[in-house]
């Protein structure tokens, strides 16, 4: 009797938590433009409206397949031994484990923001590139020519060089005919990034409806610039926080494991009763809370 009570338990706490993750890591919604500058370019009337933004995401970045089960098996197995060592109670260590499922999308998201950190320190390079060829009198498509060369002077010792490519895949097609606009597109569709589309679509809406280029350009460079050094603060700021709440997610584990070494039958107790069960999976469930809604309250978005 009251193995199937831990049971139903255990699967009400499962189920709770997944709708919490799904609060915290669920669609919230279509974020702001950087600037309200961009909606009067963009205008009401113009044939190219621009297409709902999607979730900042890359099939690269987003594990899937067999990887993404064998990244599930082992945290599921690492995290139901390391239960079960210690508190010797299967249906419990079972449930905890199926917290394994929640580790791919935790690495996609870690390498996700690493990926546009390095999109966004290296399109701002490019952008400086590009006014400072339009100013010299250059046309659009010299100018994106004369950045890839300078962007392959700049980060030739780099290893990842994302957008030094896709400038170079702009310029391969704009040698073979491909209309500008159509390039530009073609590059925001594959970088999907929030930047870039205010970029590409205030060159568009530039092009069609007449203006001044280059300062529309400055105006960009000028916001993504201020943008950047913005969240480059806030993270500063934001360090000690952060080394804070990983250290109170991981001190009660550490107790835990130091307990258990220094004293094996501390937790028989907790093992011998359905209330001890209970309060087990509630623990591990809070701590799991504790870890999430502390990271979102230091992750400021700019």
């Amino acid at each position: 009797m009251n193995l199937q009570i831990s049971f139903l338990v255990g699967v009400f706490i499962v189920i709770l938590y997944s709708l919490v993750e799904n609060i915290i890591f669920g669609n919230r919604g279509k974020k702001n433009q950087i600037n309200e500058h961009f909606k009067l370019l963009k205008g009401s009337d113009n044939k190219r409206t621009v297409k709902k933004k999607k979730n900042l995401k890359s099939d690269n970045m987003d594990i899937t397949g067999e990887k993404k089960l064998l990244i599930i098996l082992i945290s599921g197995v690492v995290i139901f031994l390391f239960t079960y060592v210690i508190f010797k109670m299967f249906i419990i260590s079972f449930m905890l484990s199926t917290i394994g499922y929640l580790v791919p999308k935790a690495i996609s998201k870690h390498l996700l923001e690493k990926k546009n950190d390095m999109i966004n320190n290296q399109f701002r390079e490019a952008l400086r590139s590009l006014v400072s060829s339009l100013k010299a009198g250059y046309s659009i498509n010299s100018a994106i020519k004369r950045c890839c060369d300078e962007l392959n002077k700049f980060y030739k010792n780099e290893k990842n060089k994302l957008i030094v490519n896709e400038f170079e895949k702009i310029n391969d097609d704009l040698n073979t005919g491909l209309p500008i606009d159509k390039a530009l597109l073609n590059f925001n569709k594959r970088m999907n990034n929030e930047d870039i589309e205010d970029f590409v679509y205030s060159i568009i809406i530039v092009r069609e409806k007449g203006g001044n280029l280059v300062q529309v350009m400055e105006n960009v460079s000028t916001i993504i610039t201020d943008k950047l050094t913005i969240k480059r603060d806030i993270k500063r700021m934001t360090a000690a926080k952060r080394v804070e709440s990983m250290i109170l997610s991981l001190l009660p584990i550490f107790m835990i494991v130091a307990l258990s070494l220094i004293s094996p039958g501390y937790f028989d107790s907790l093992r011998d009763s359905l209330i001890g069960n209970c309060l087990v999976i509630v623990g591990f469930f809070l701590l799991a809370v504790n870890y999430f809604v502390g990271k979102k309250v230091i992750d400021i978005k700019v």
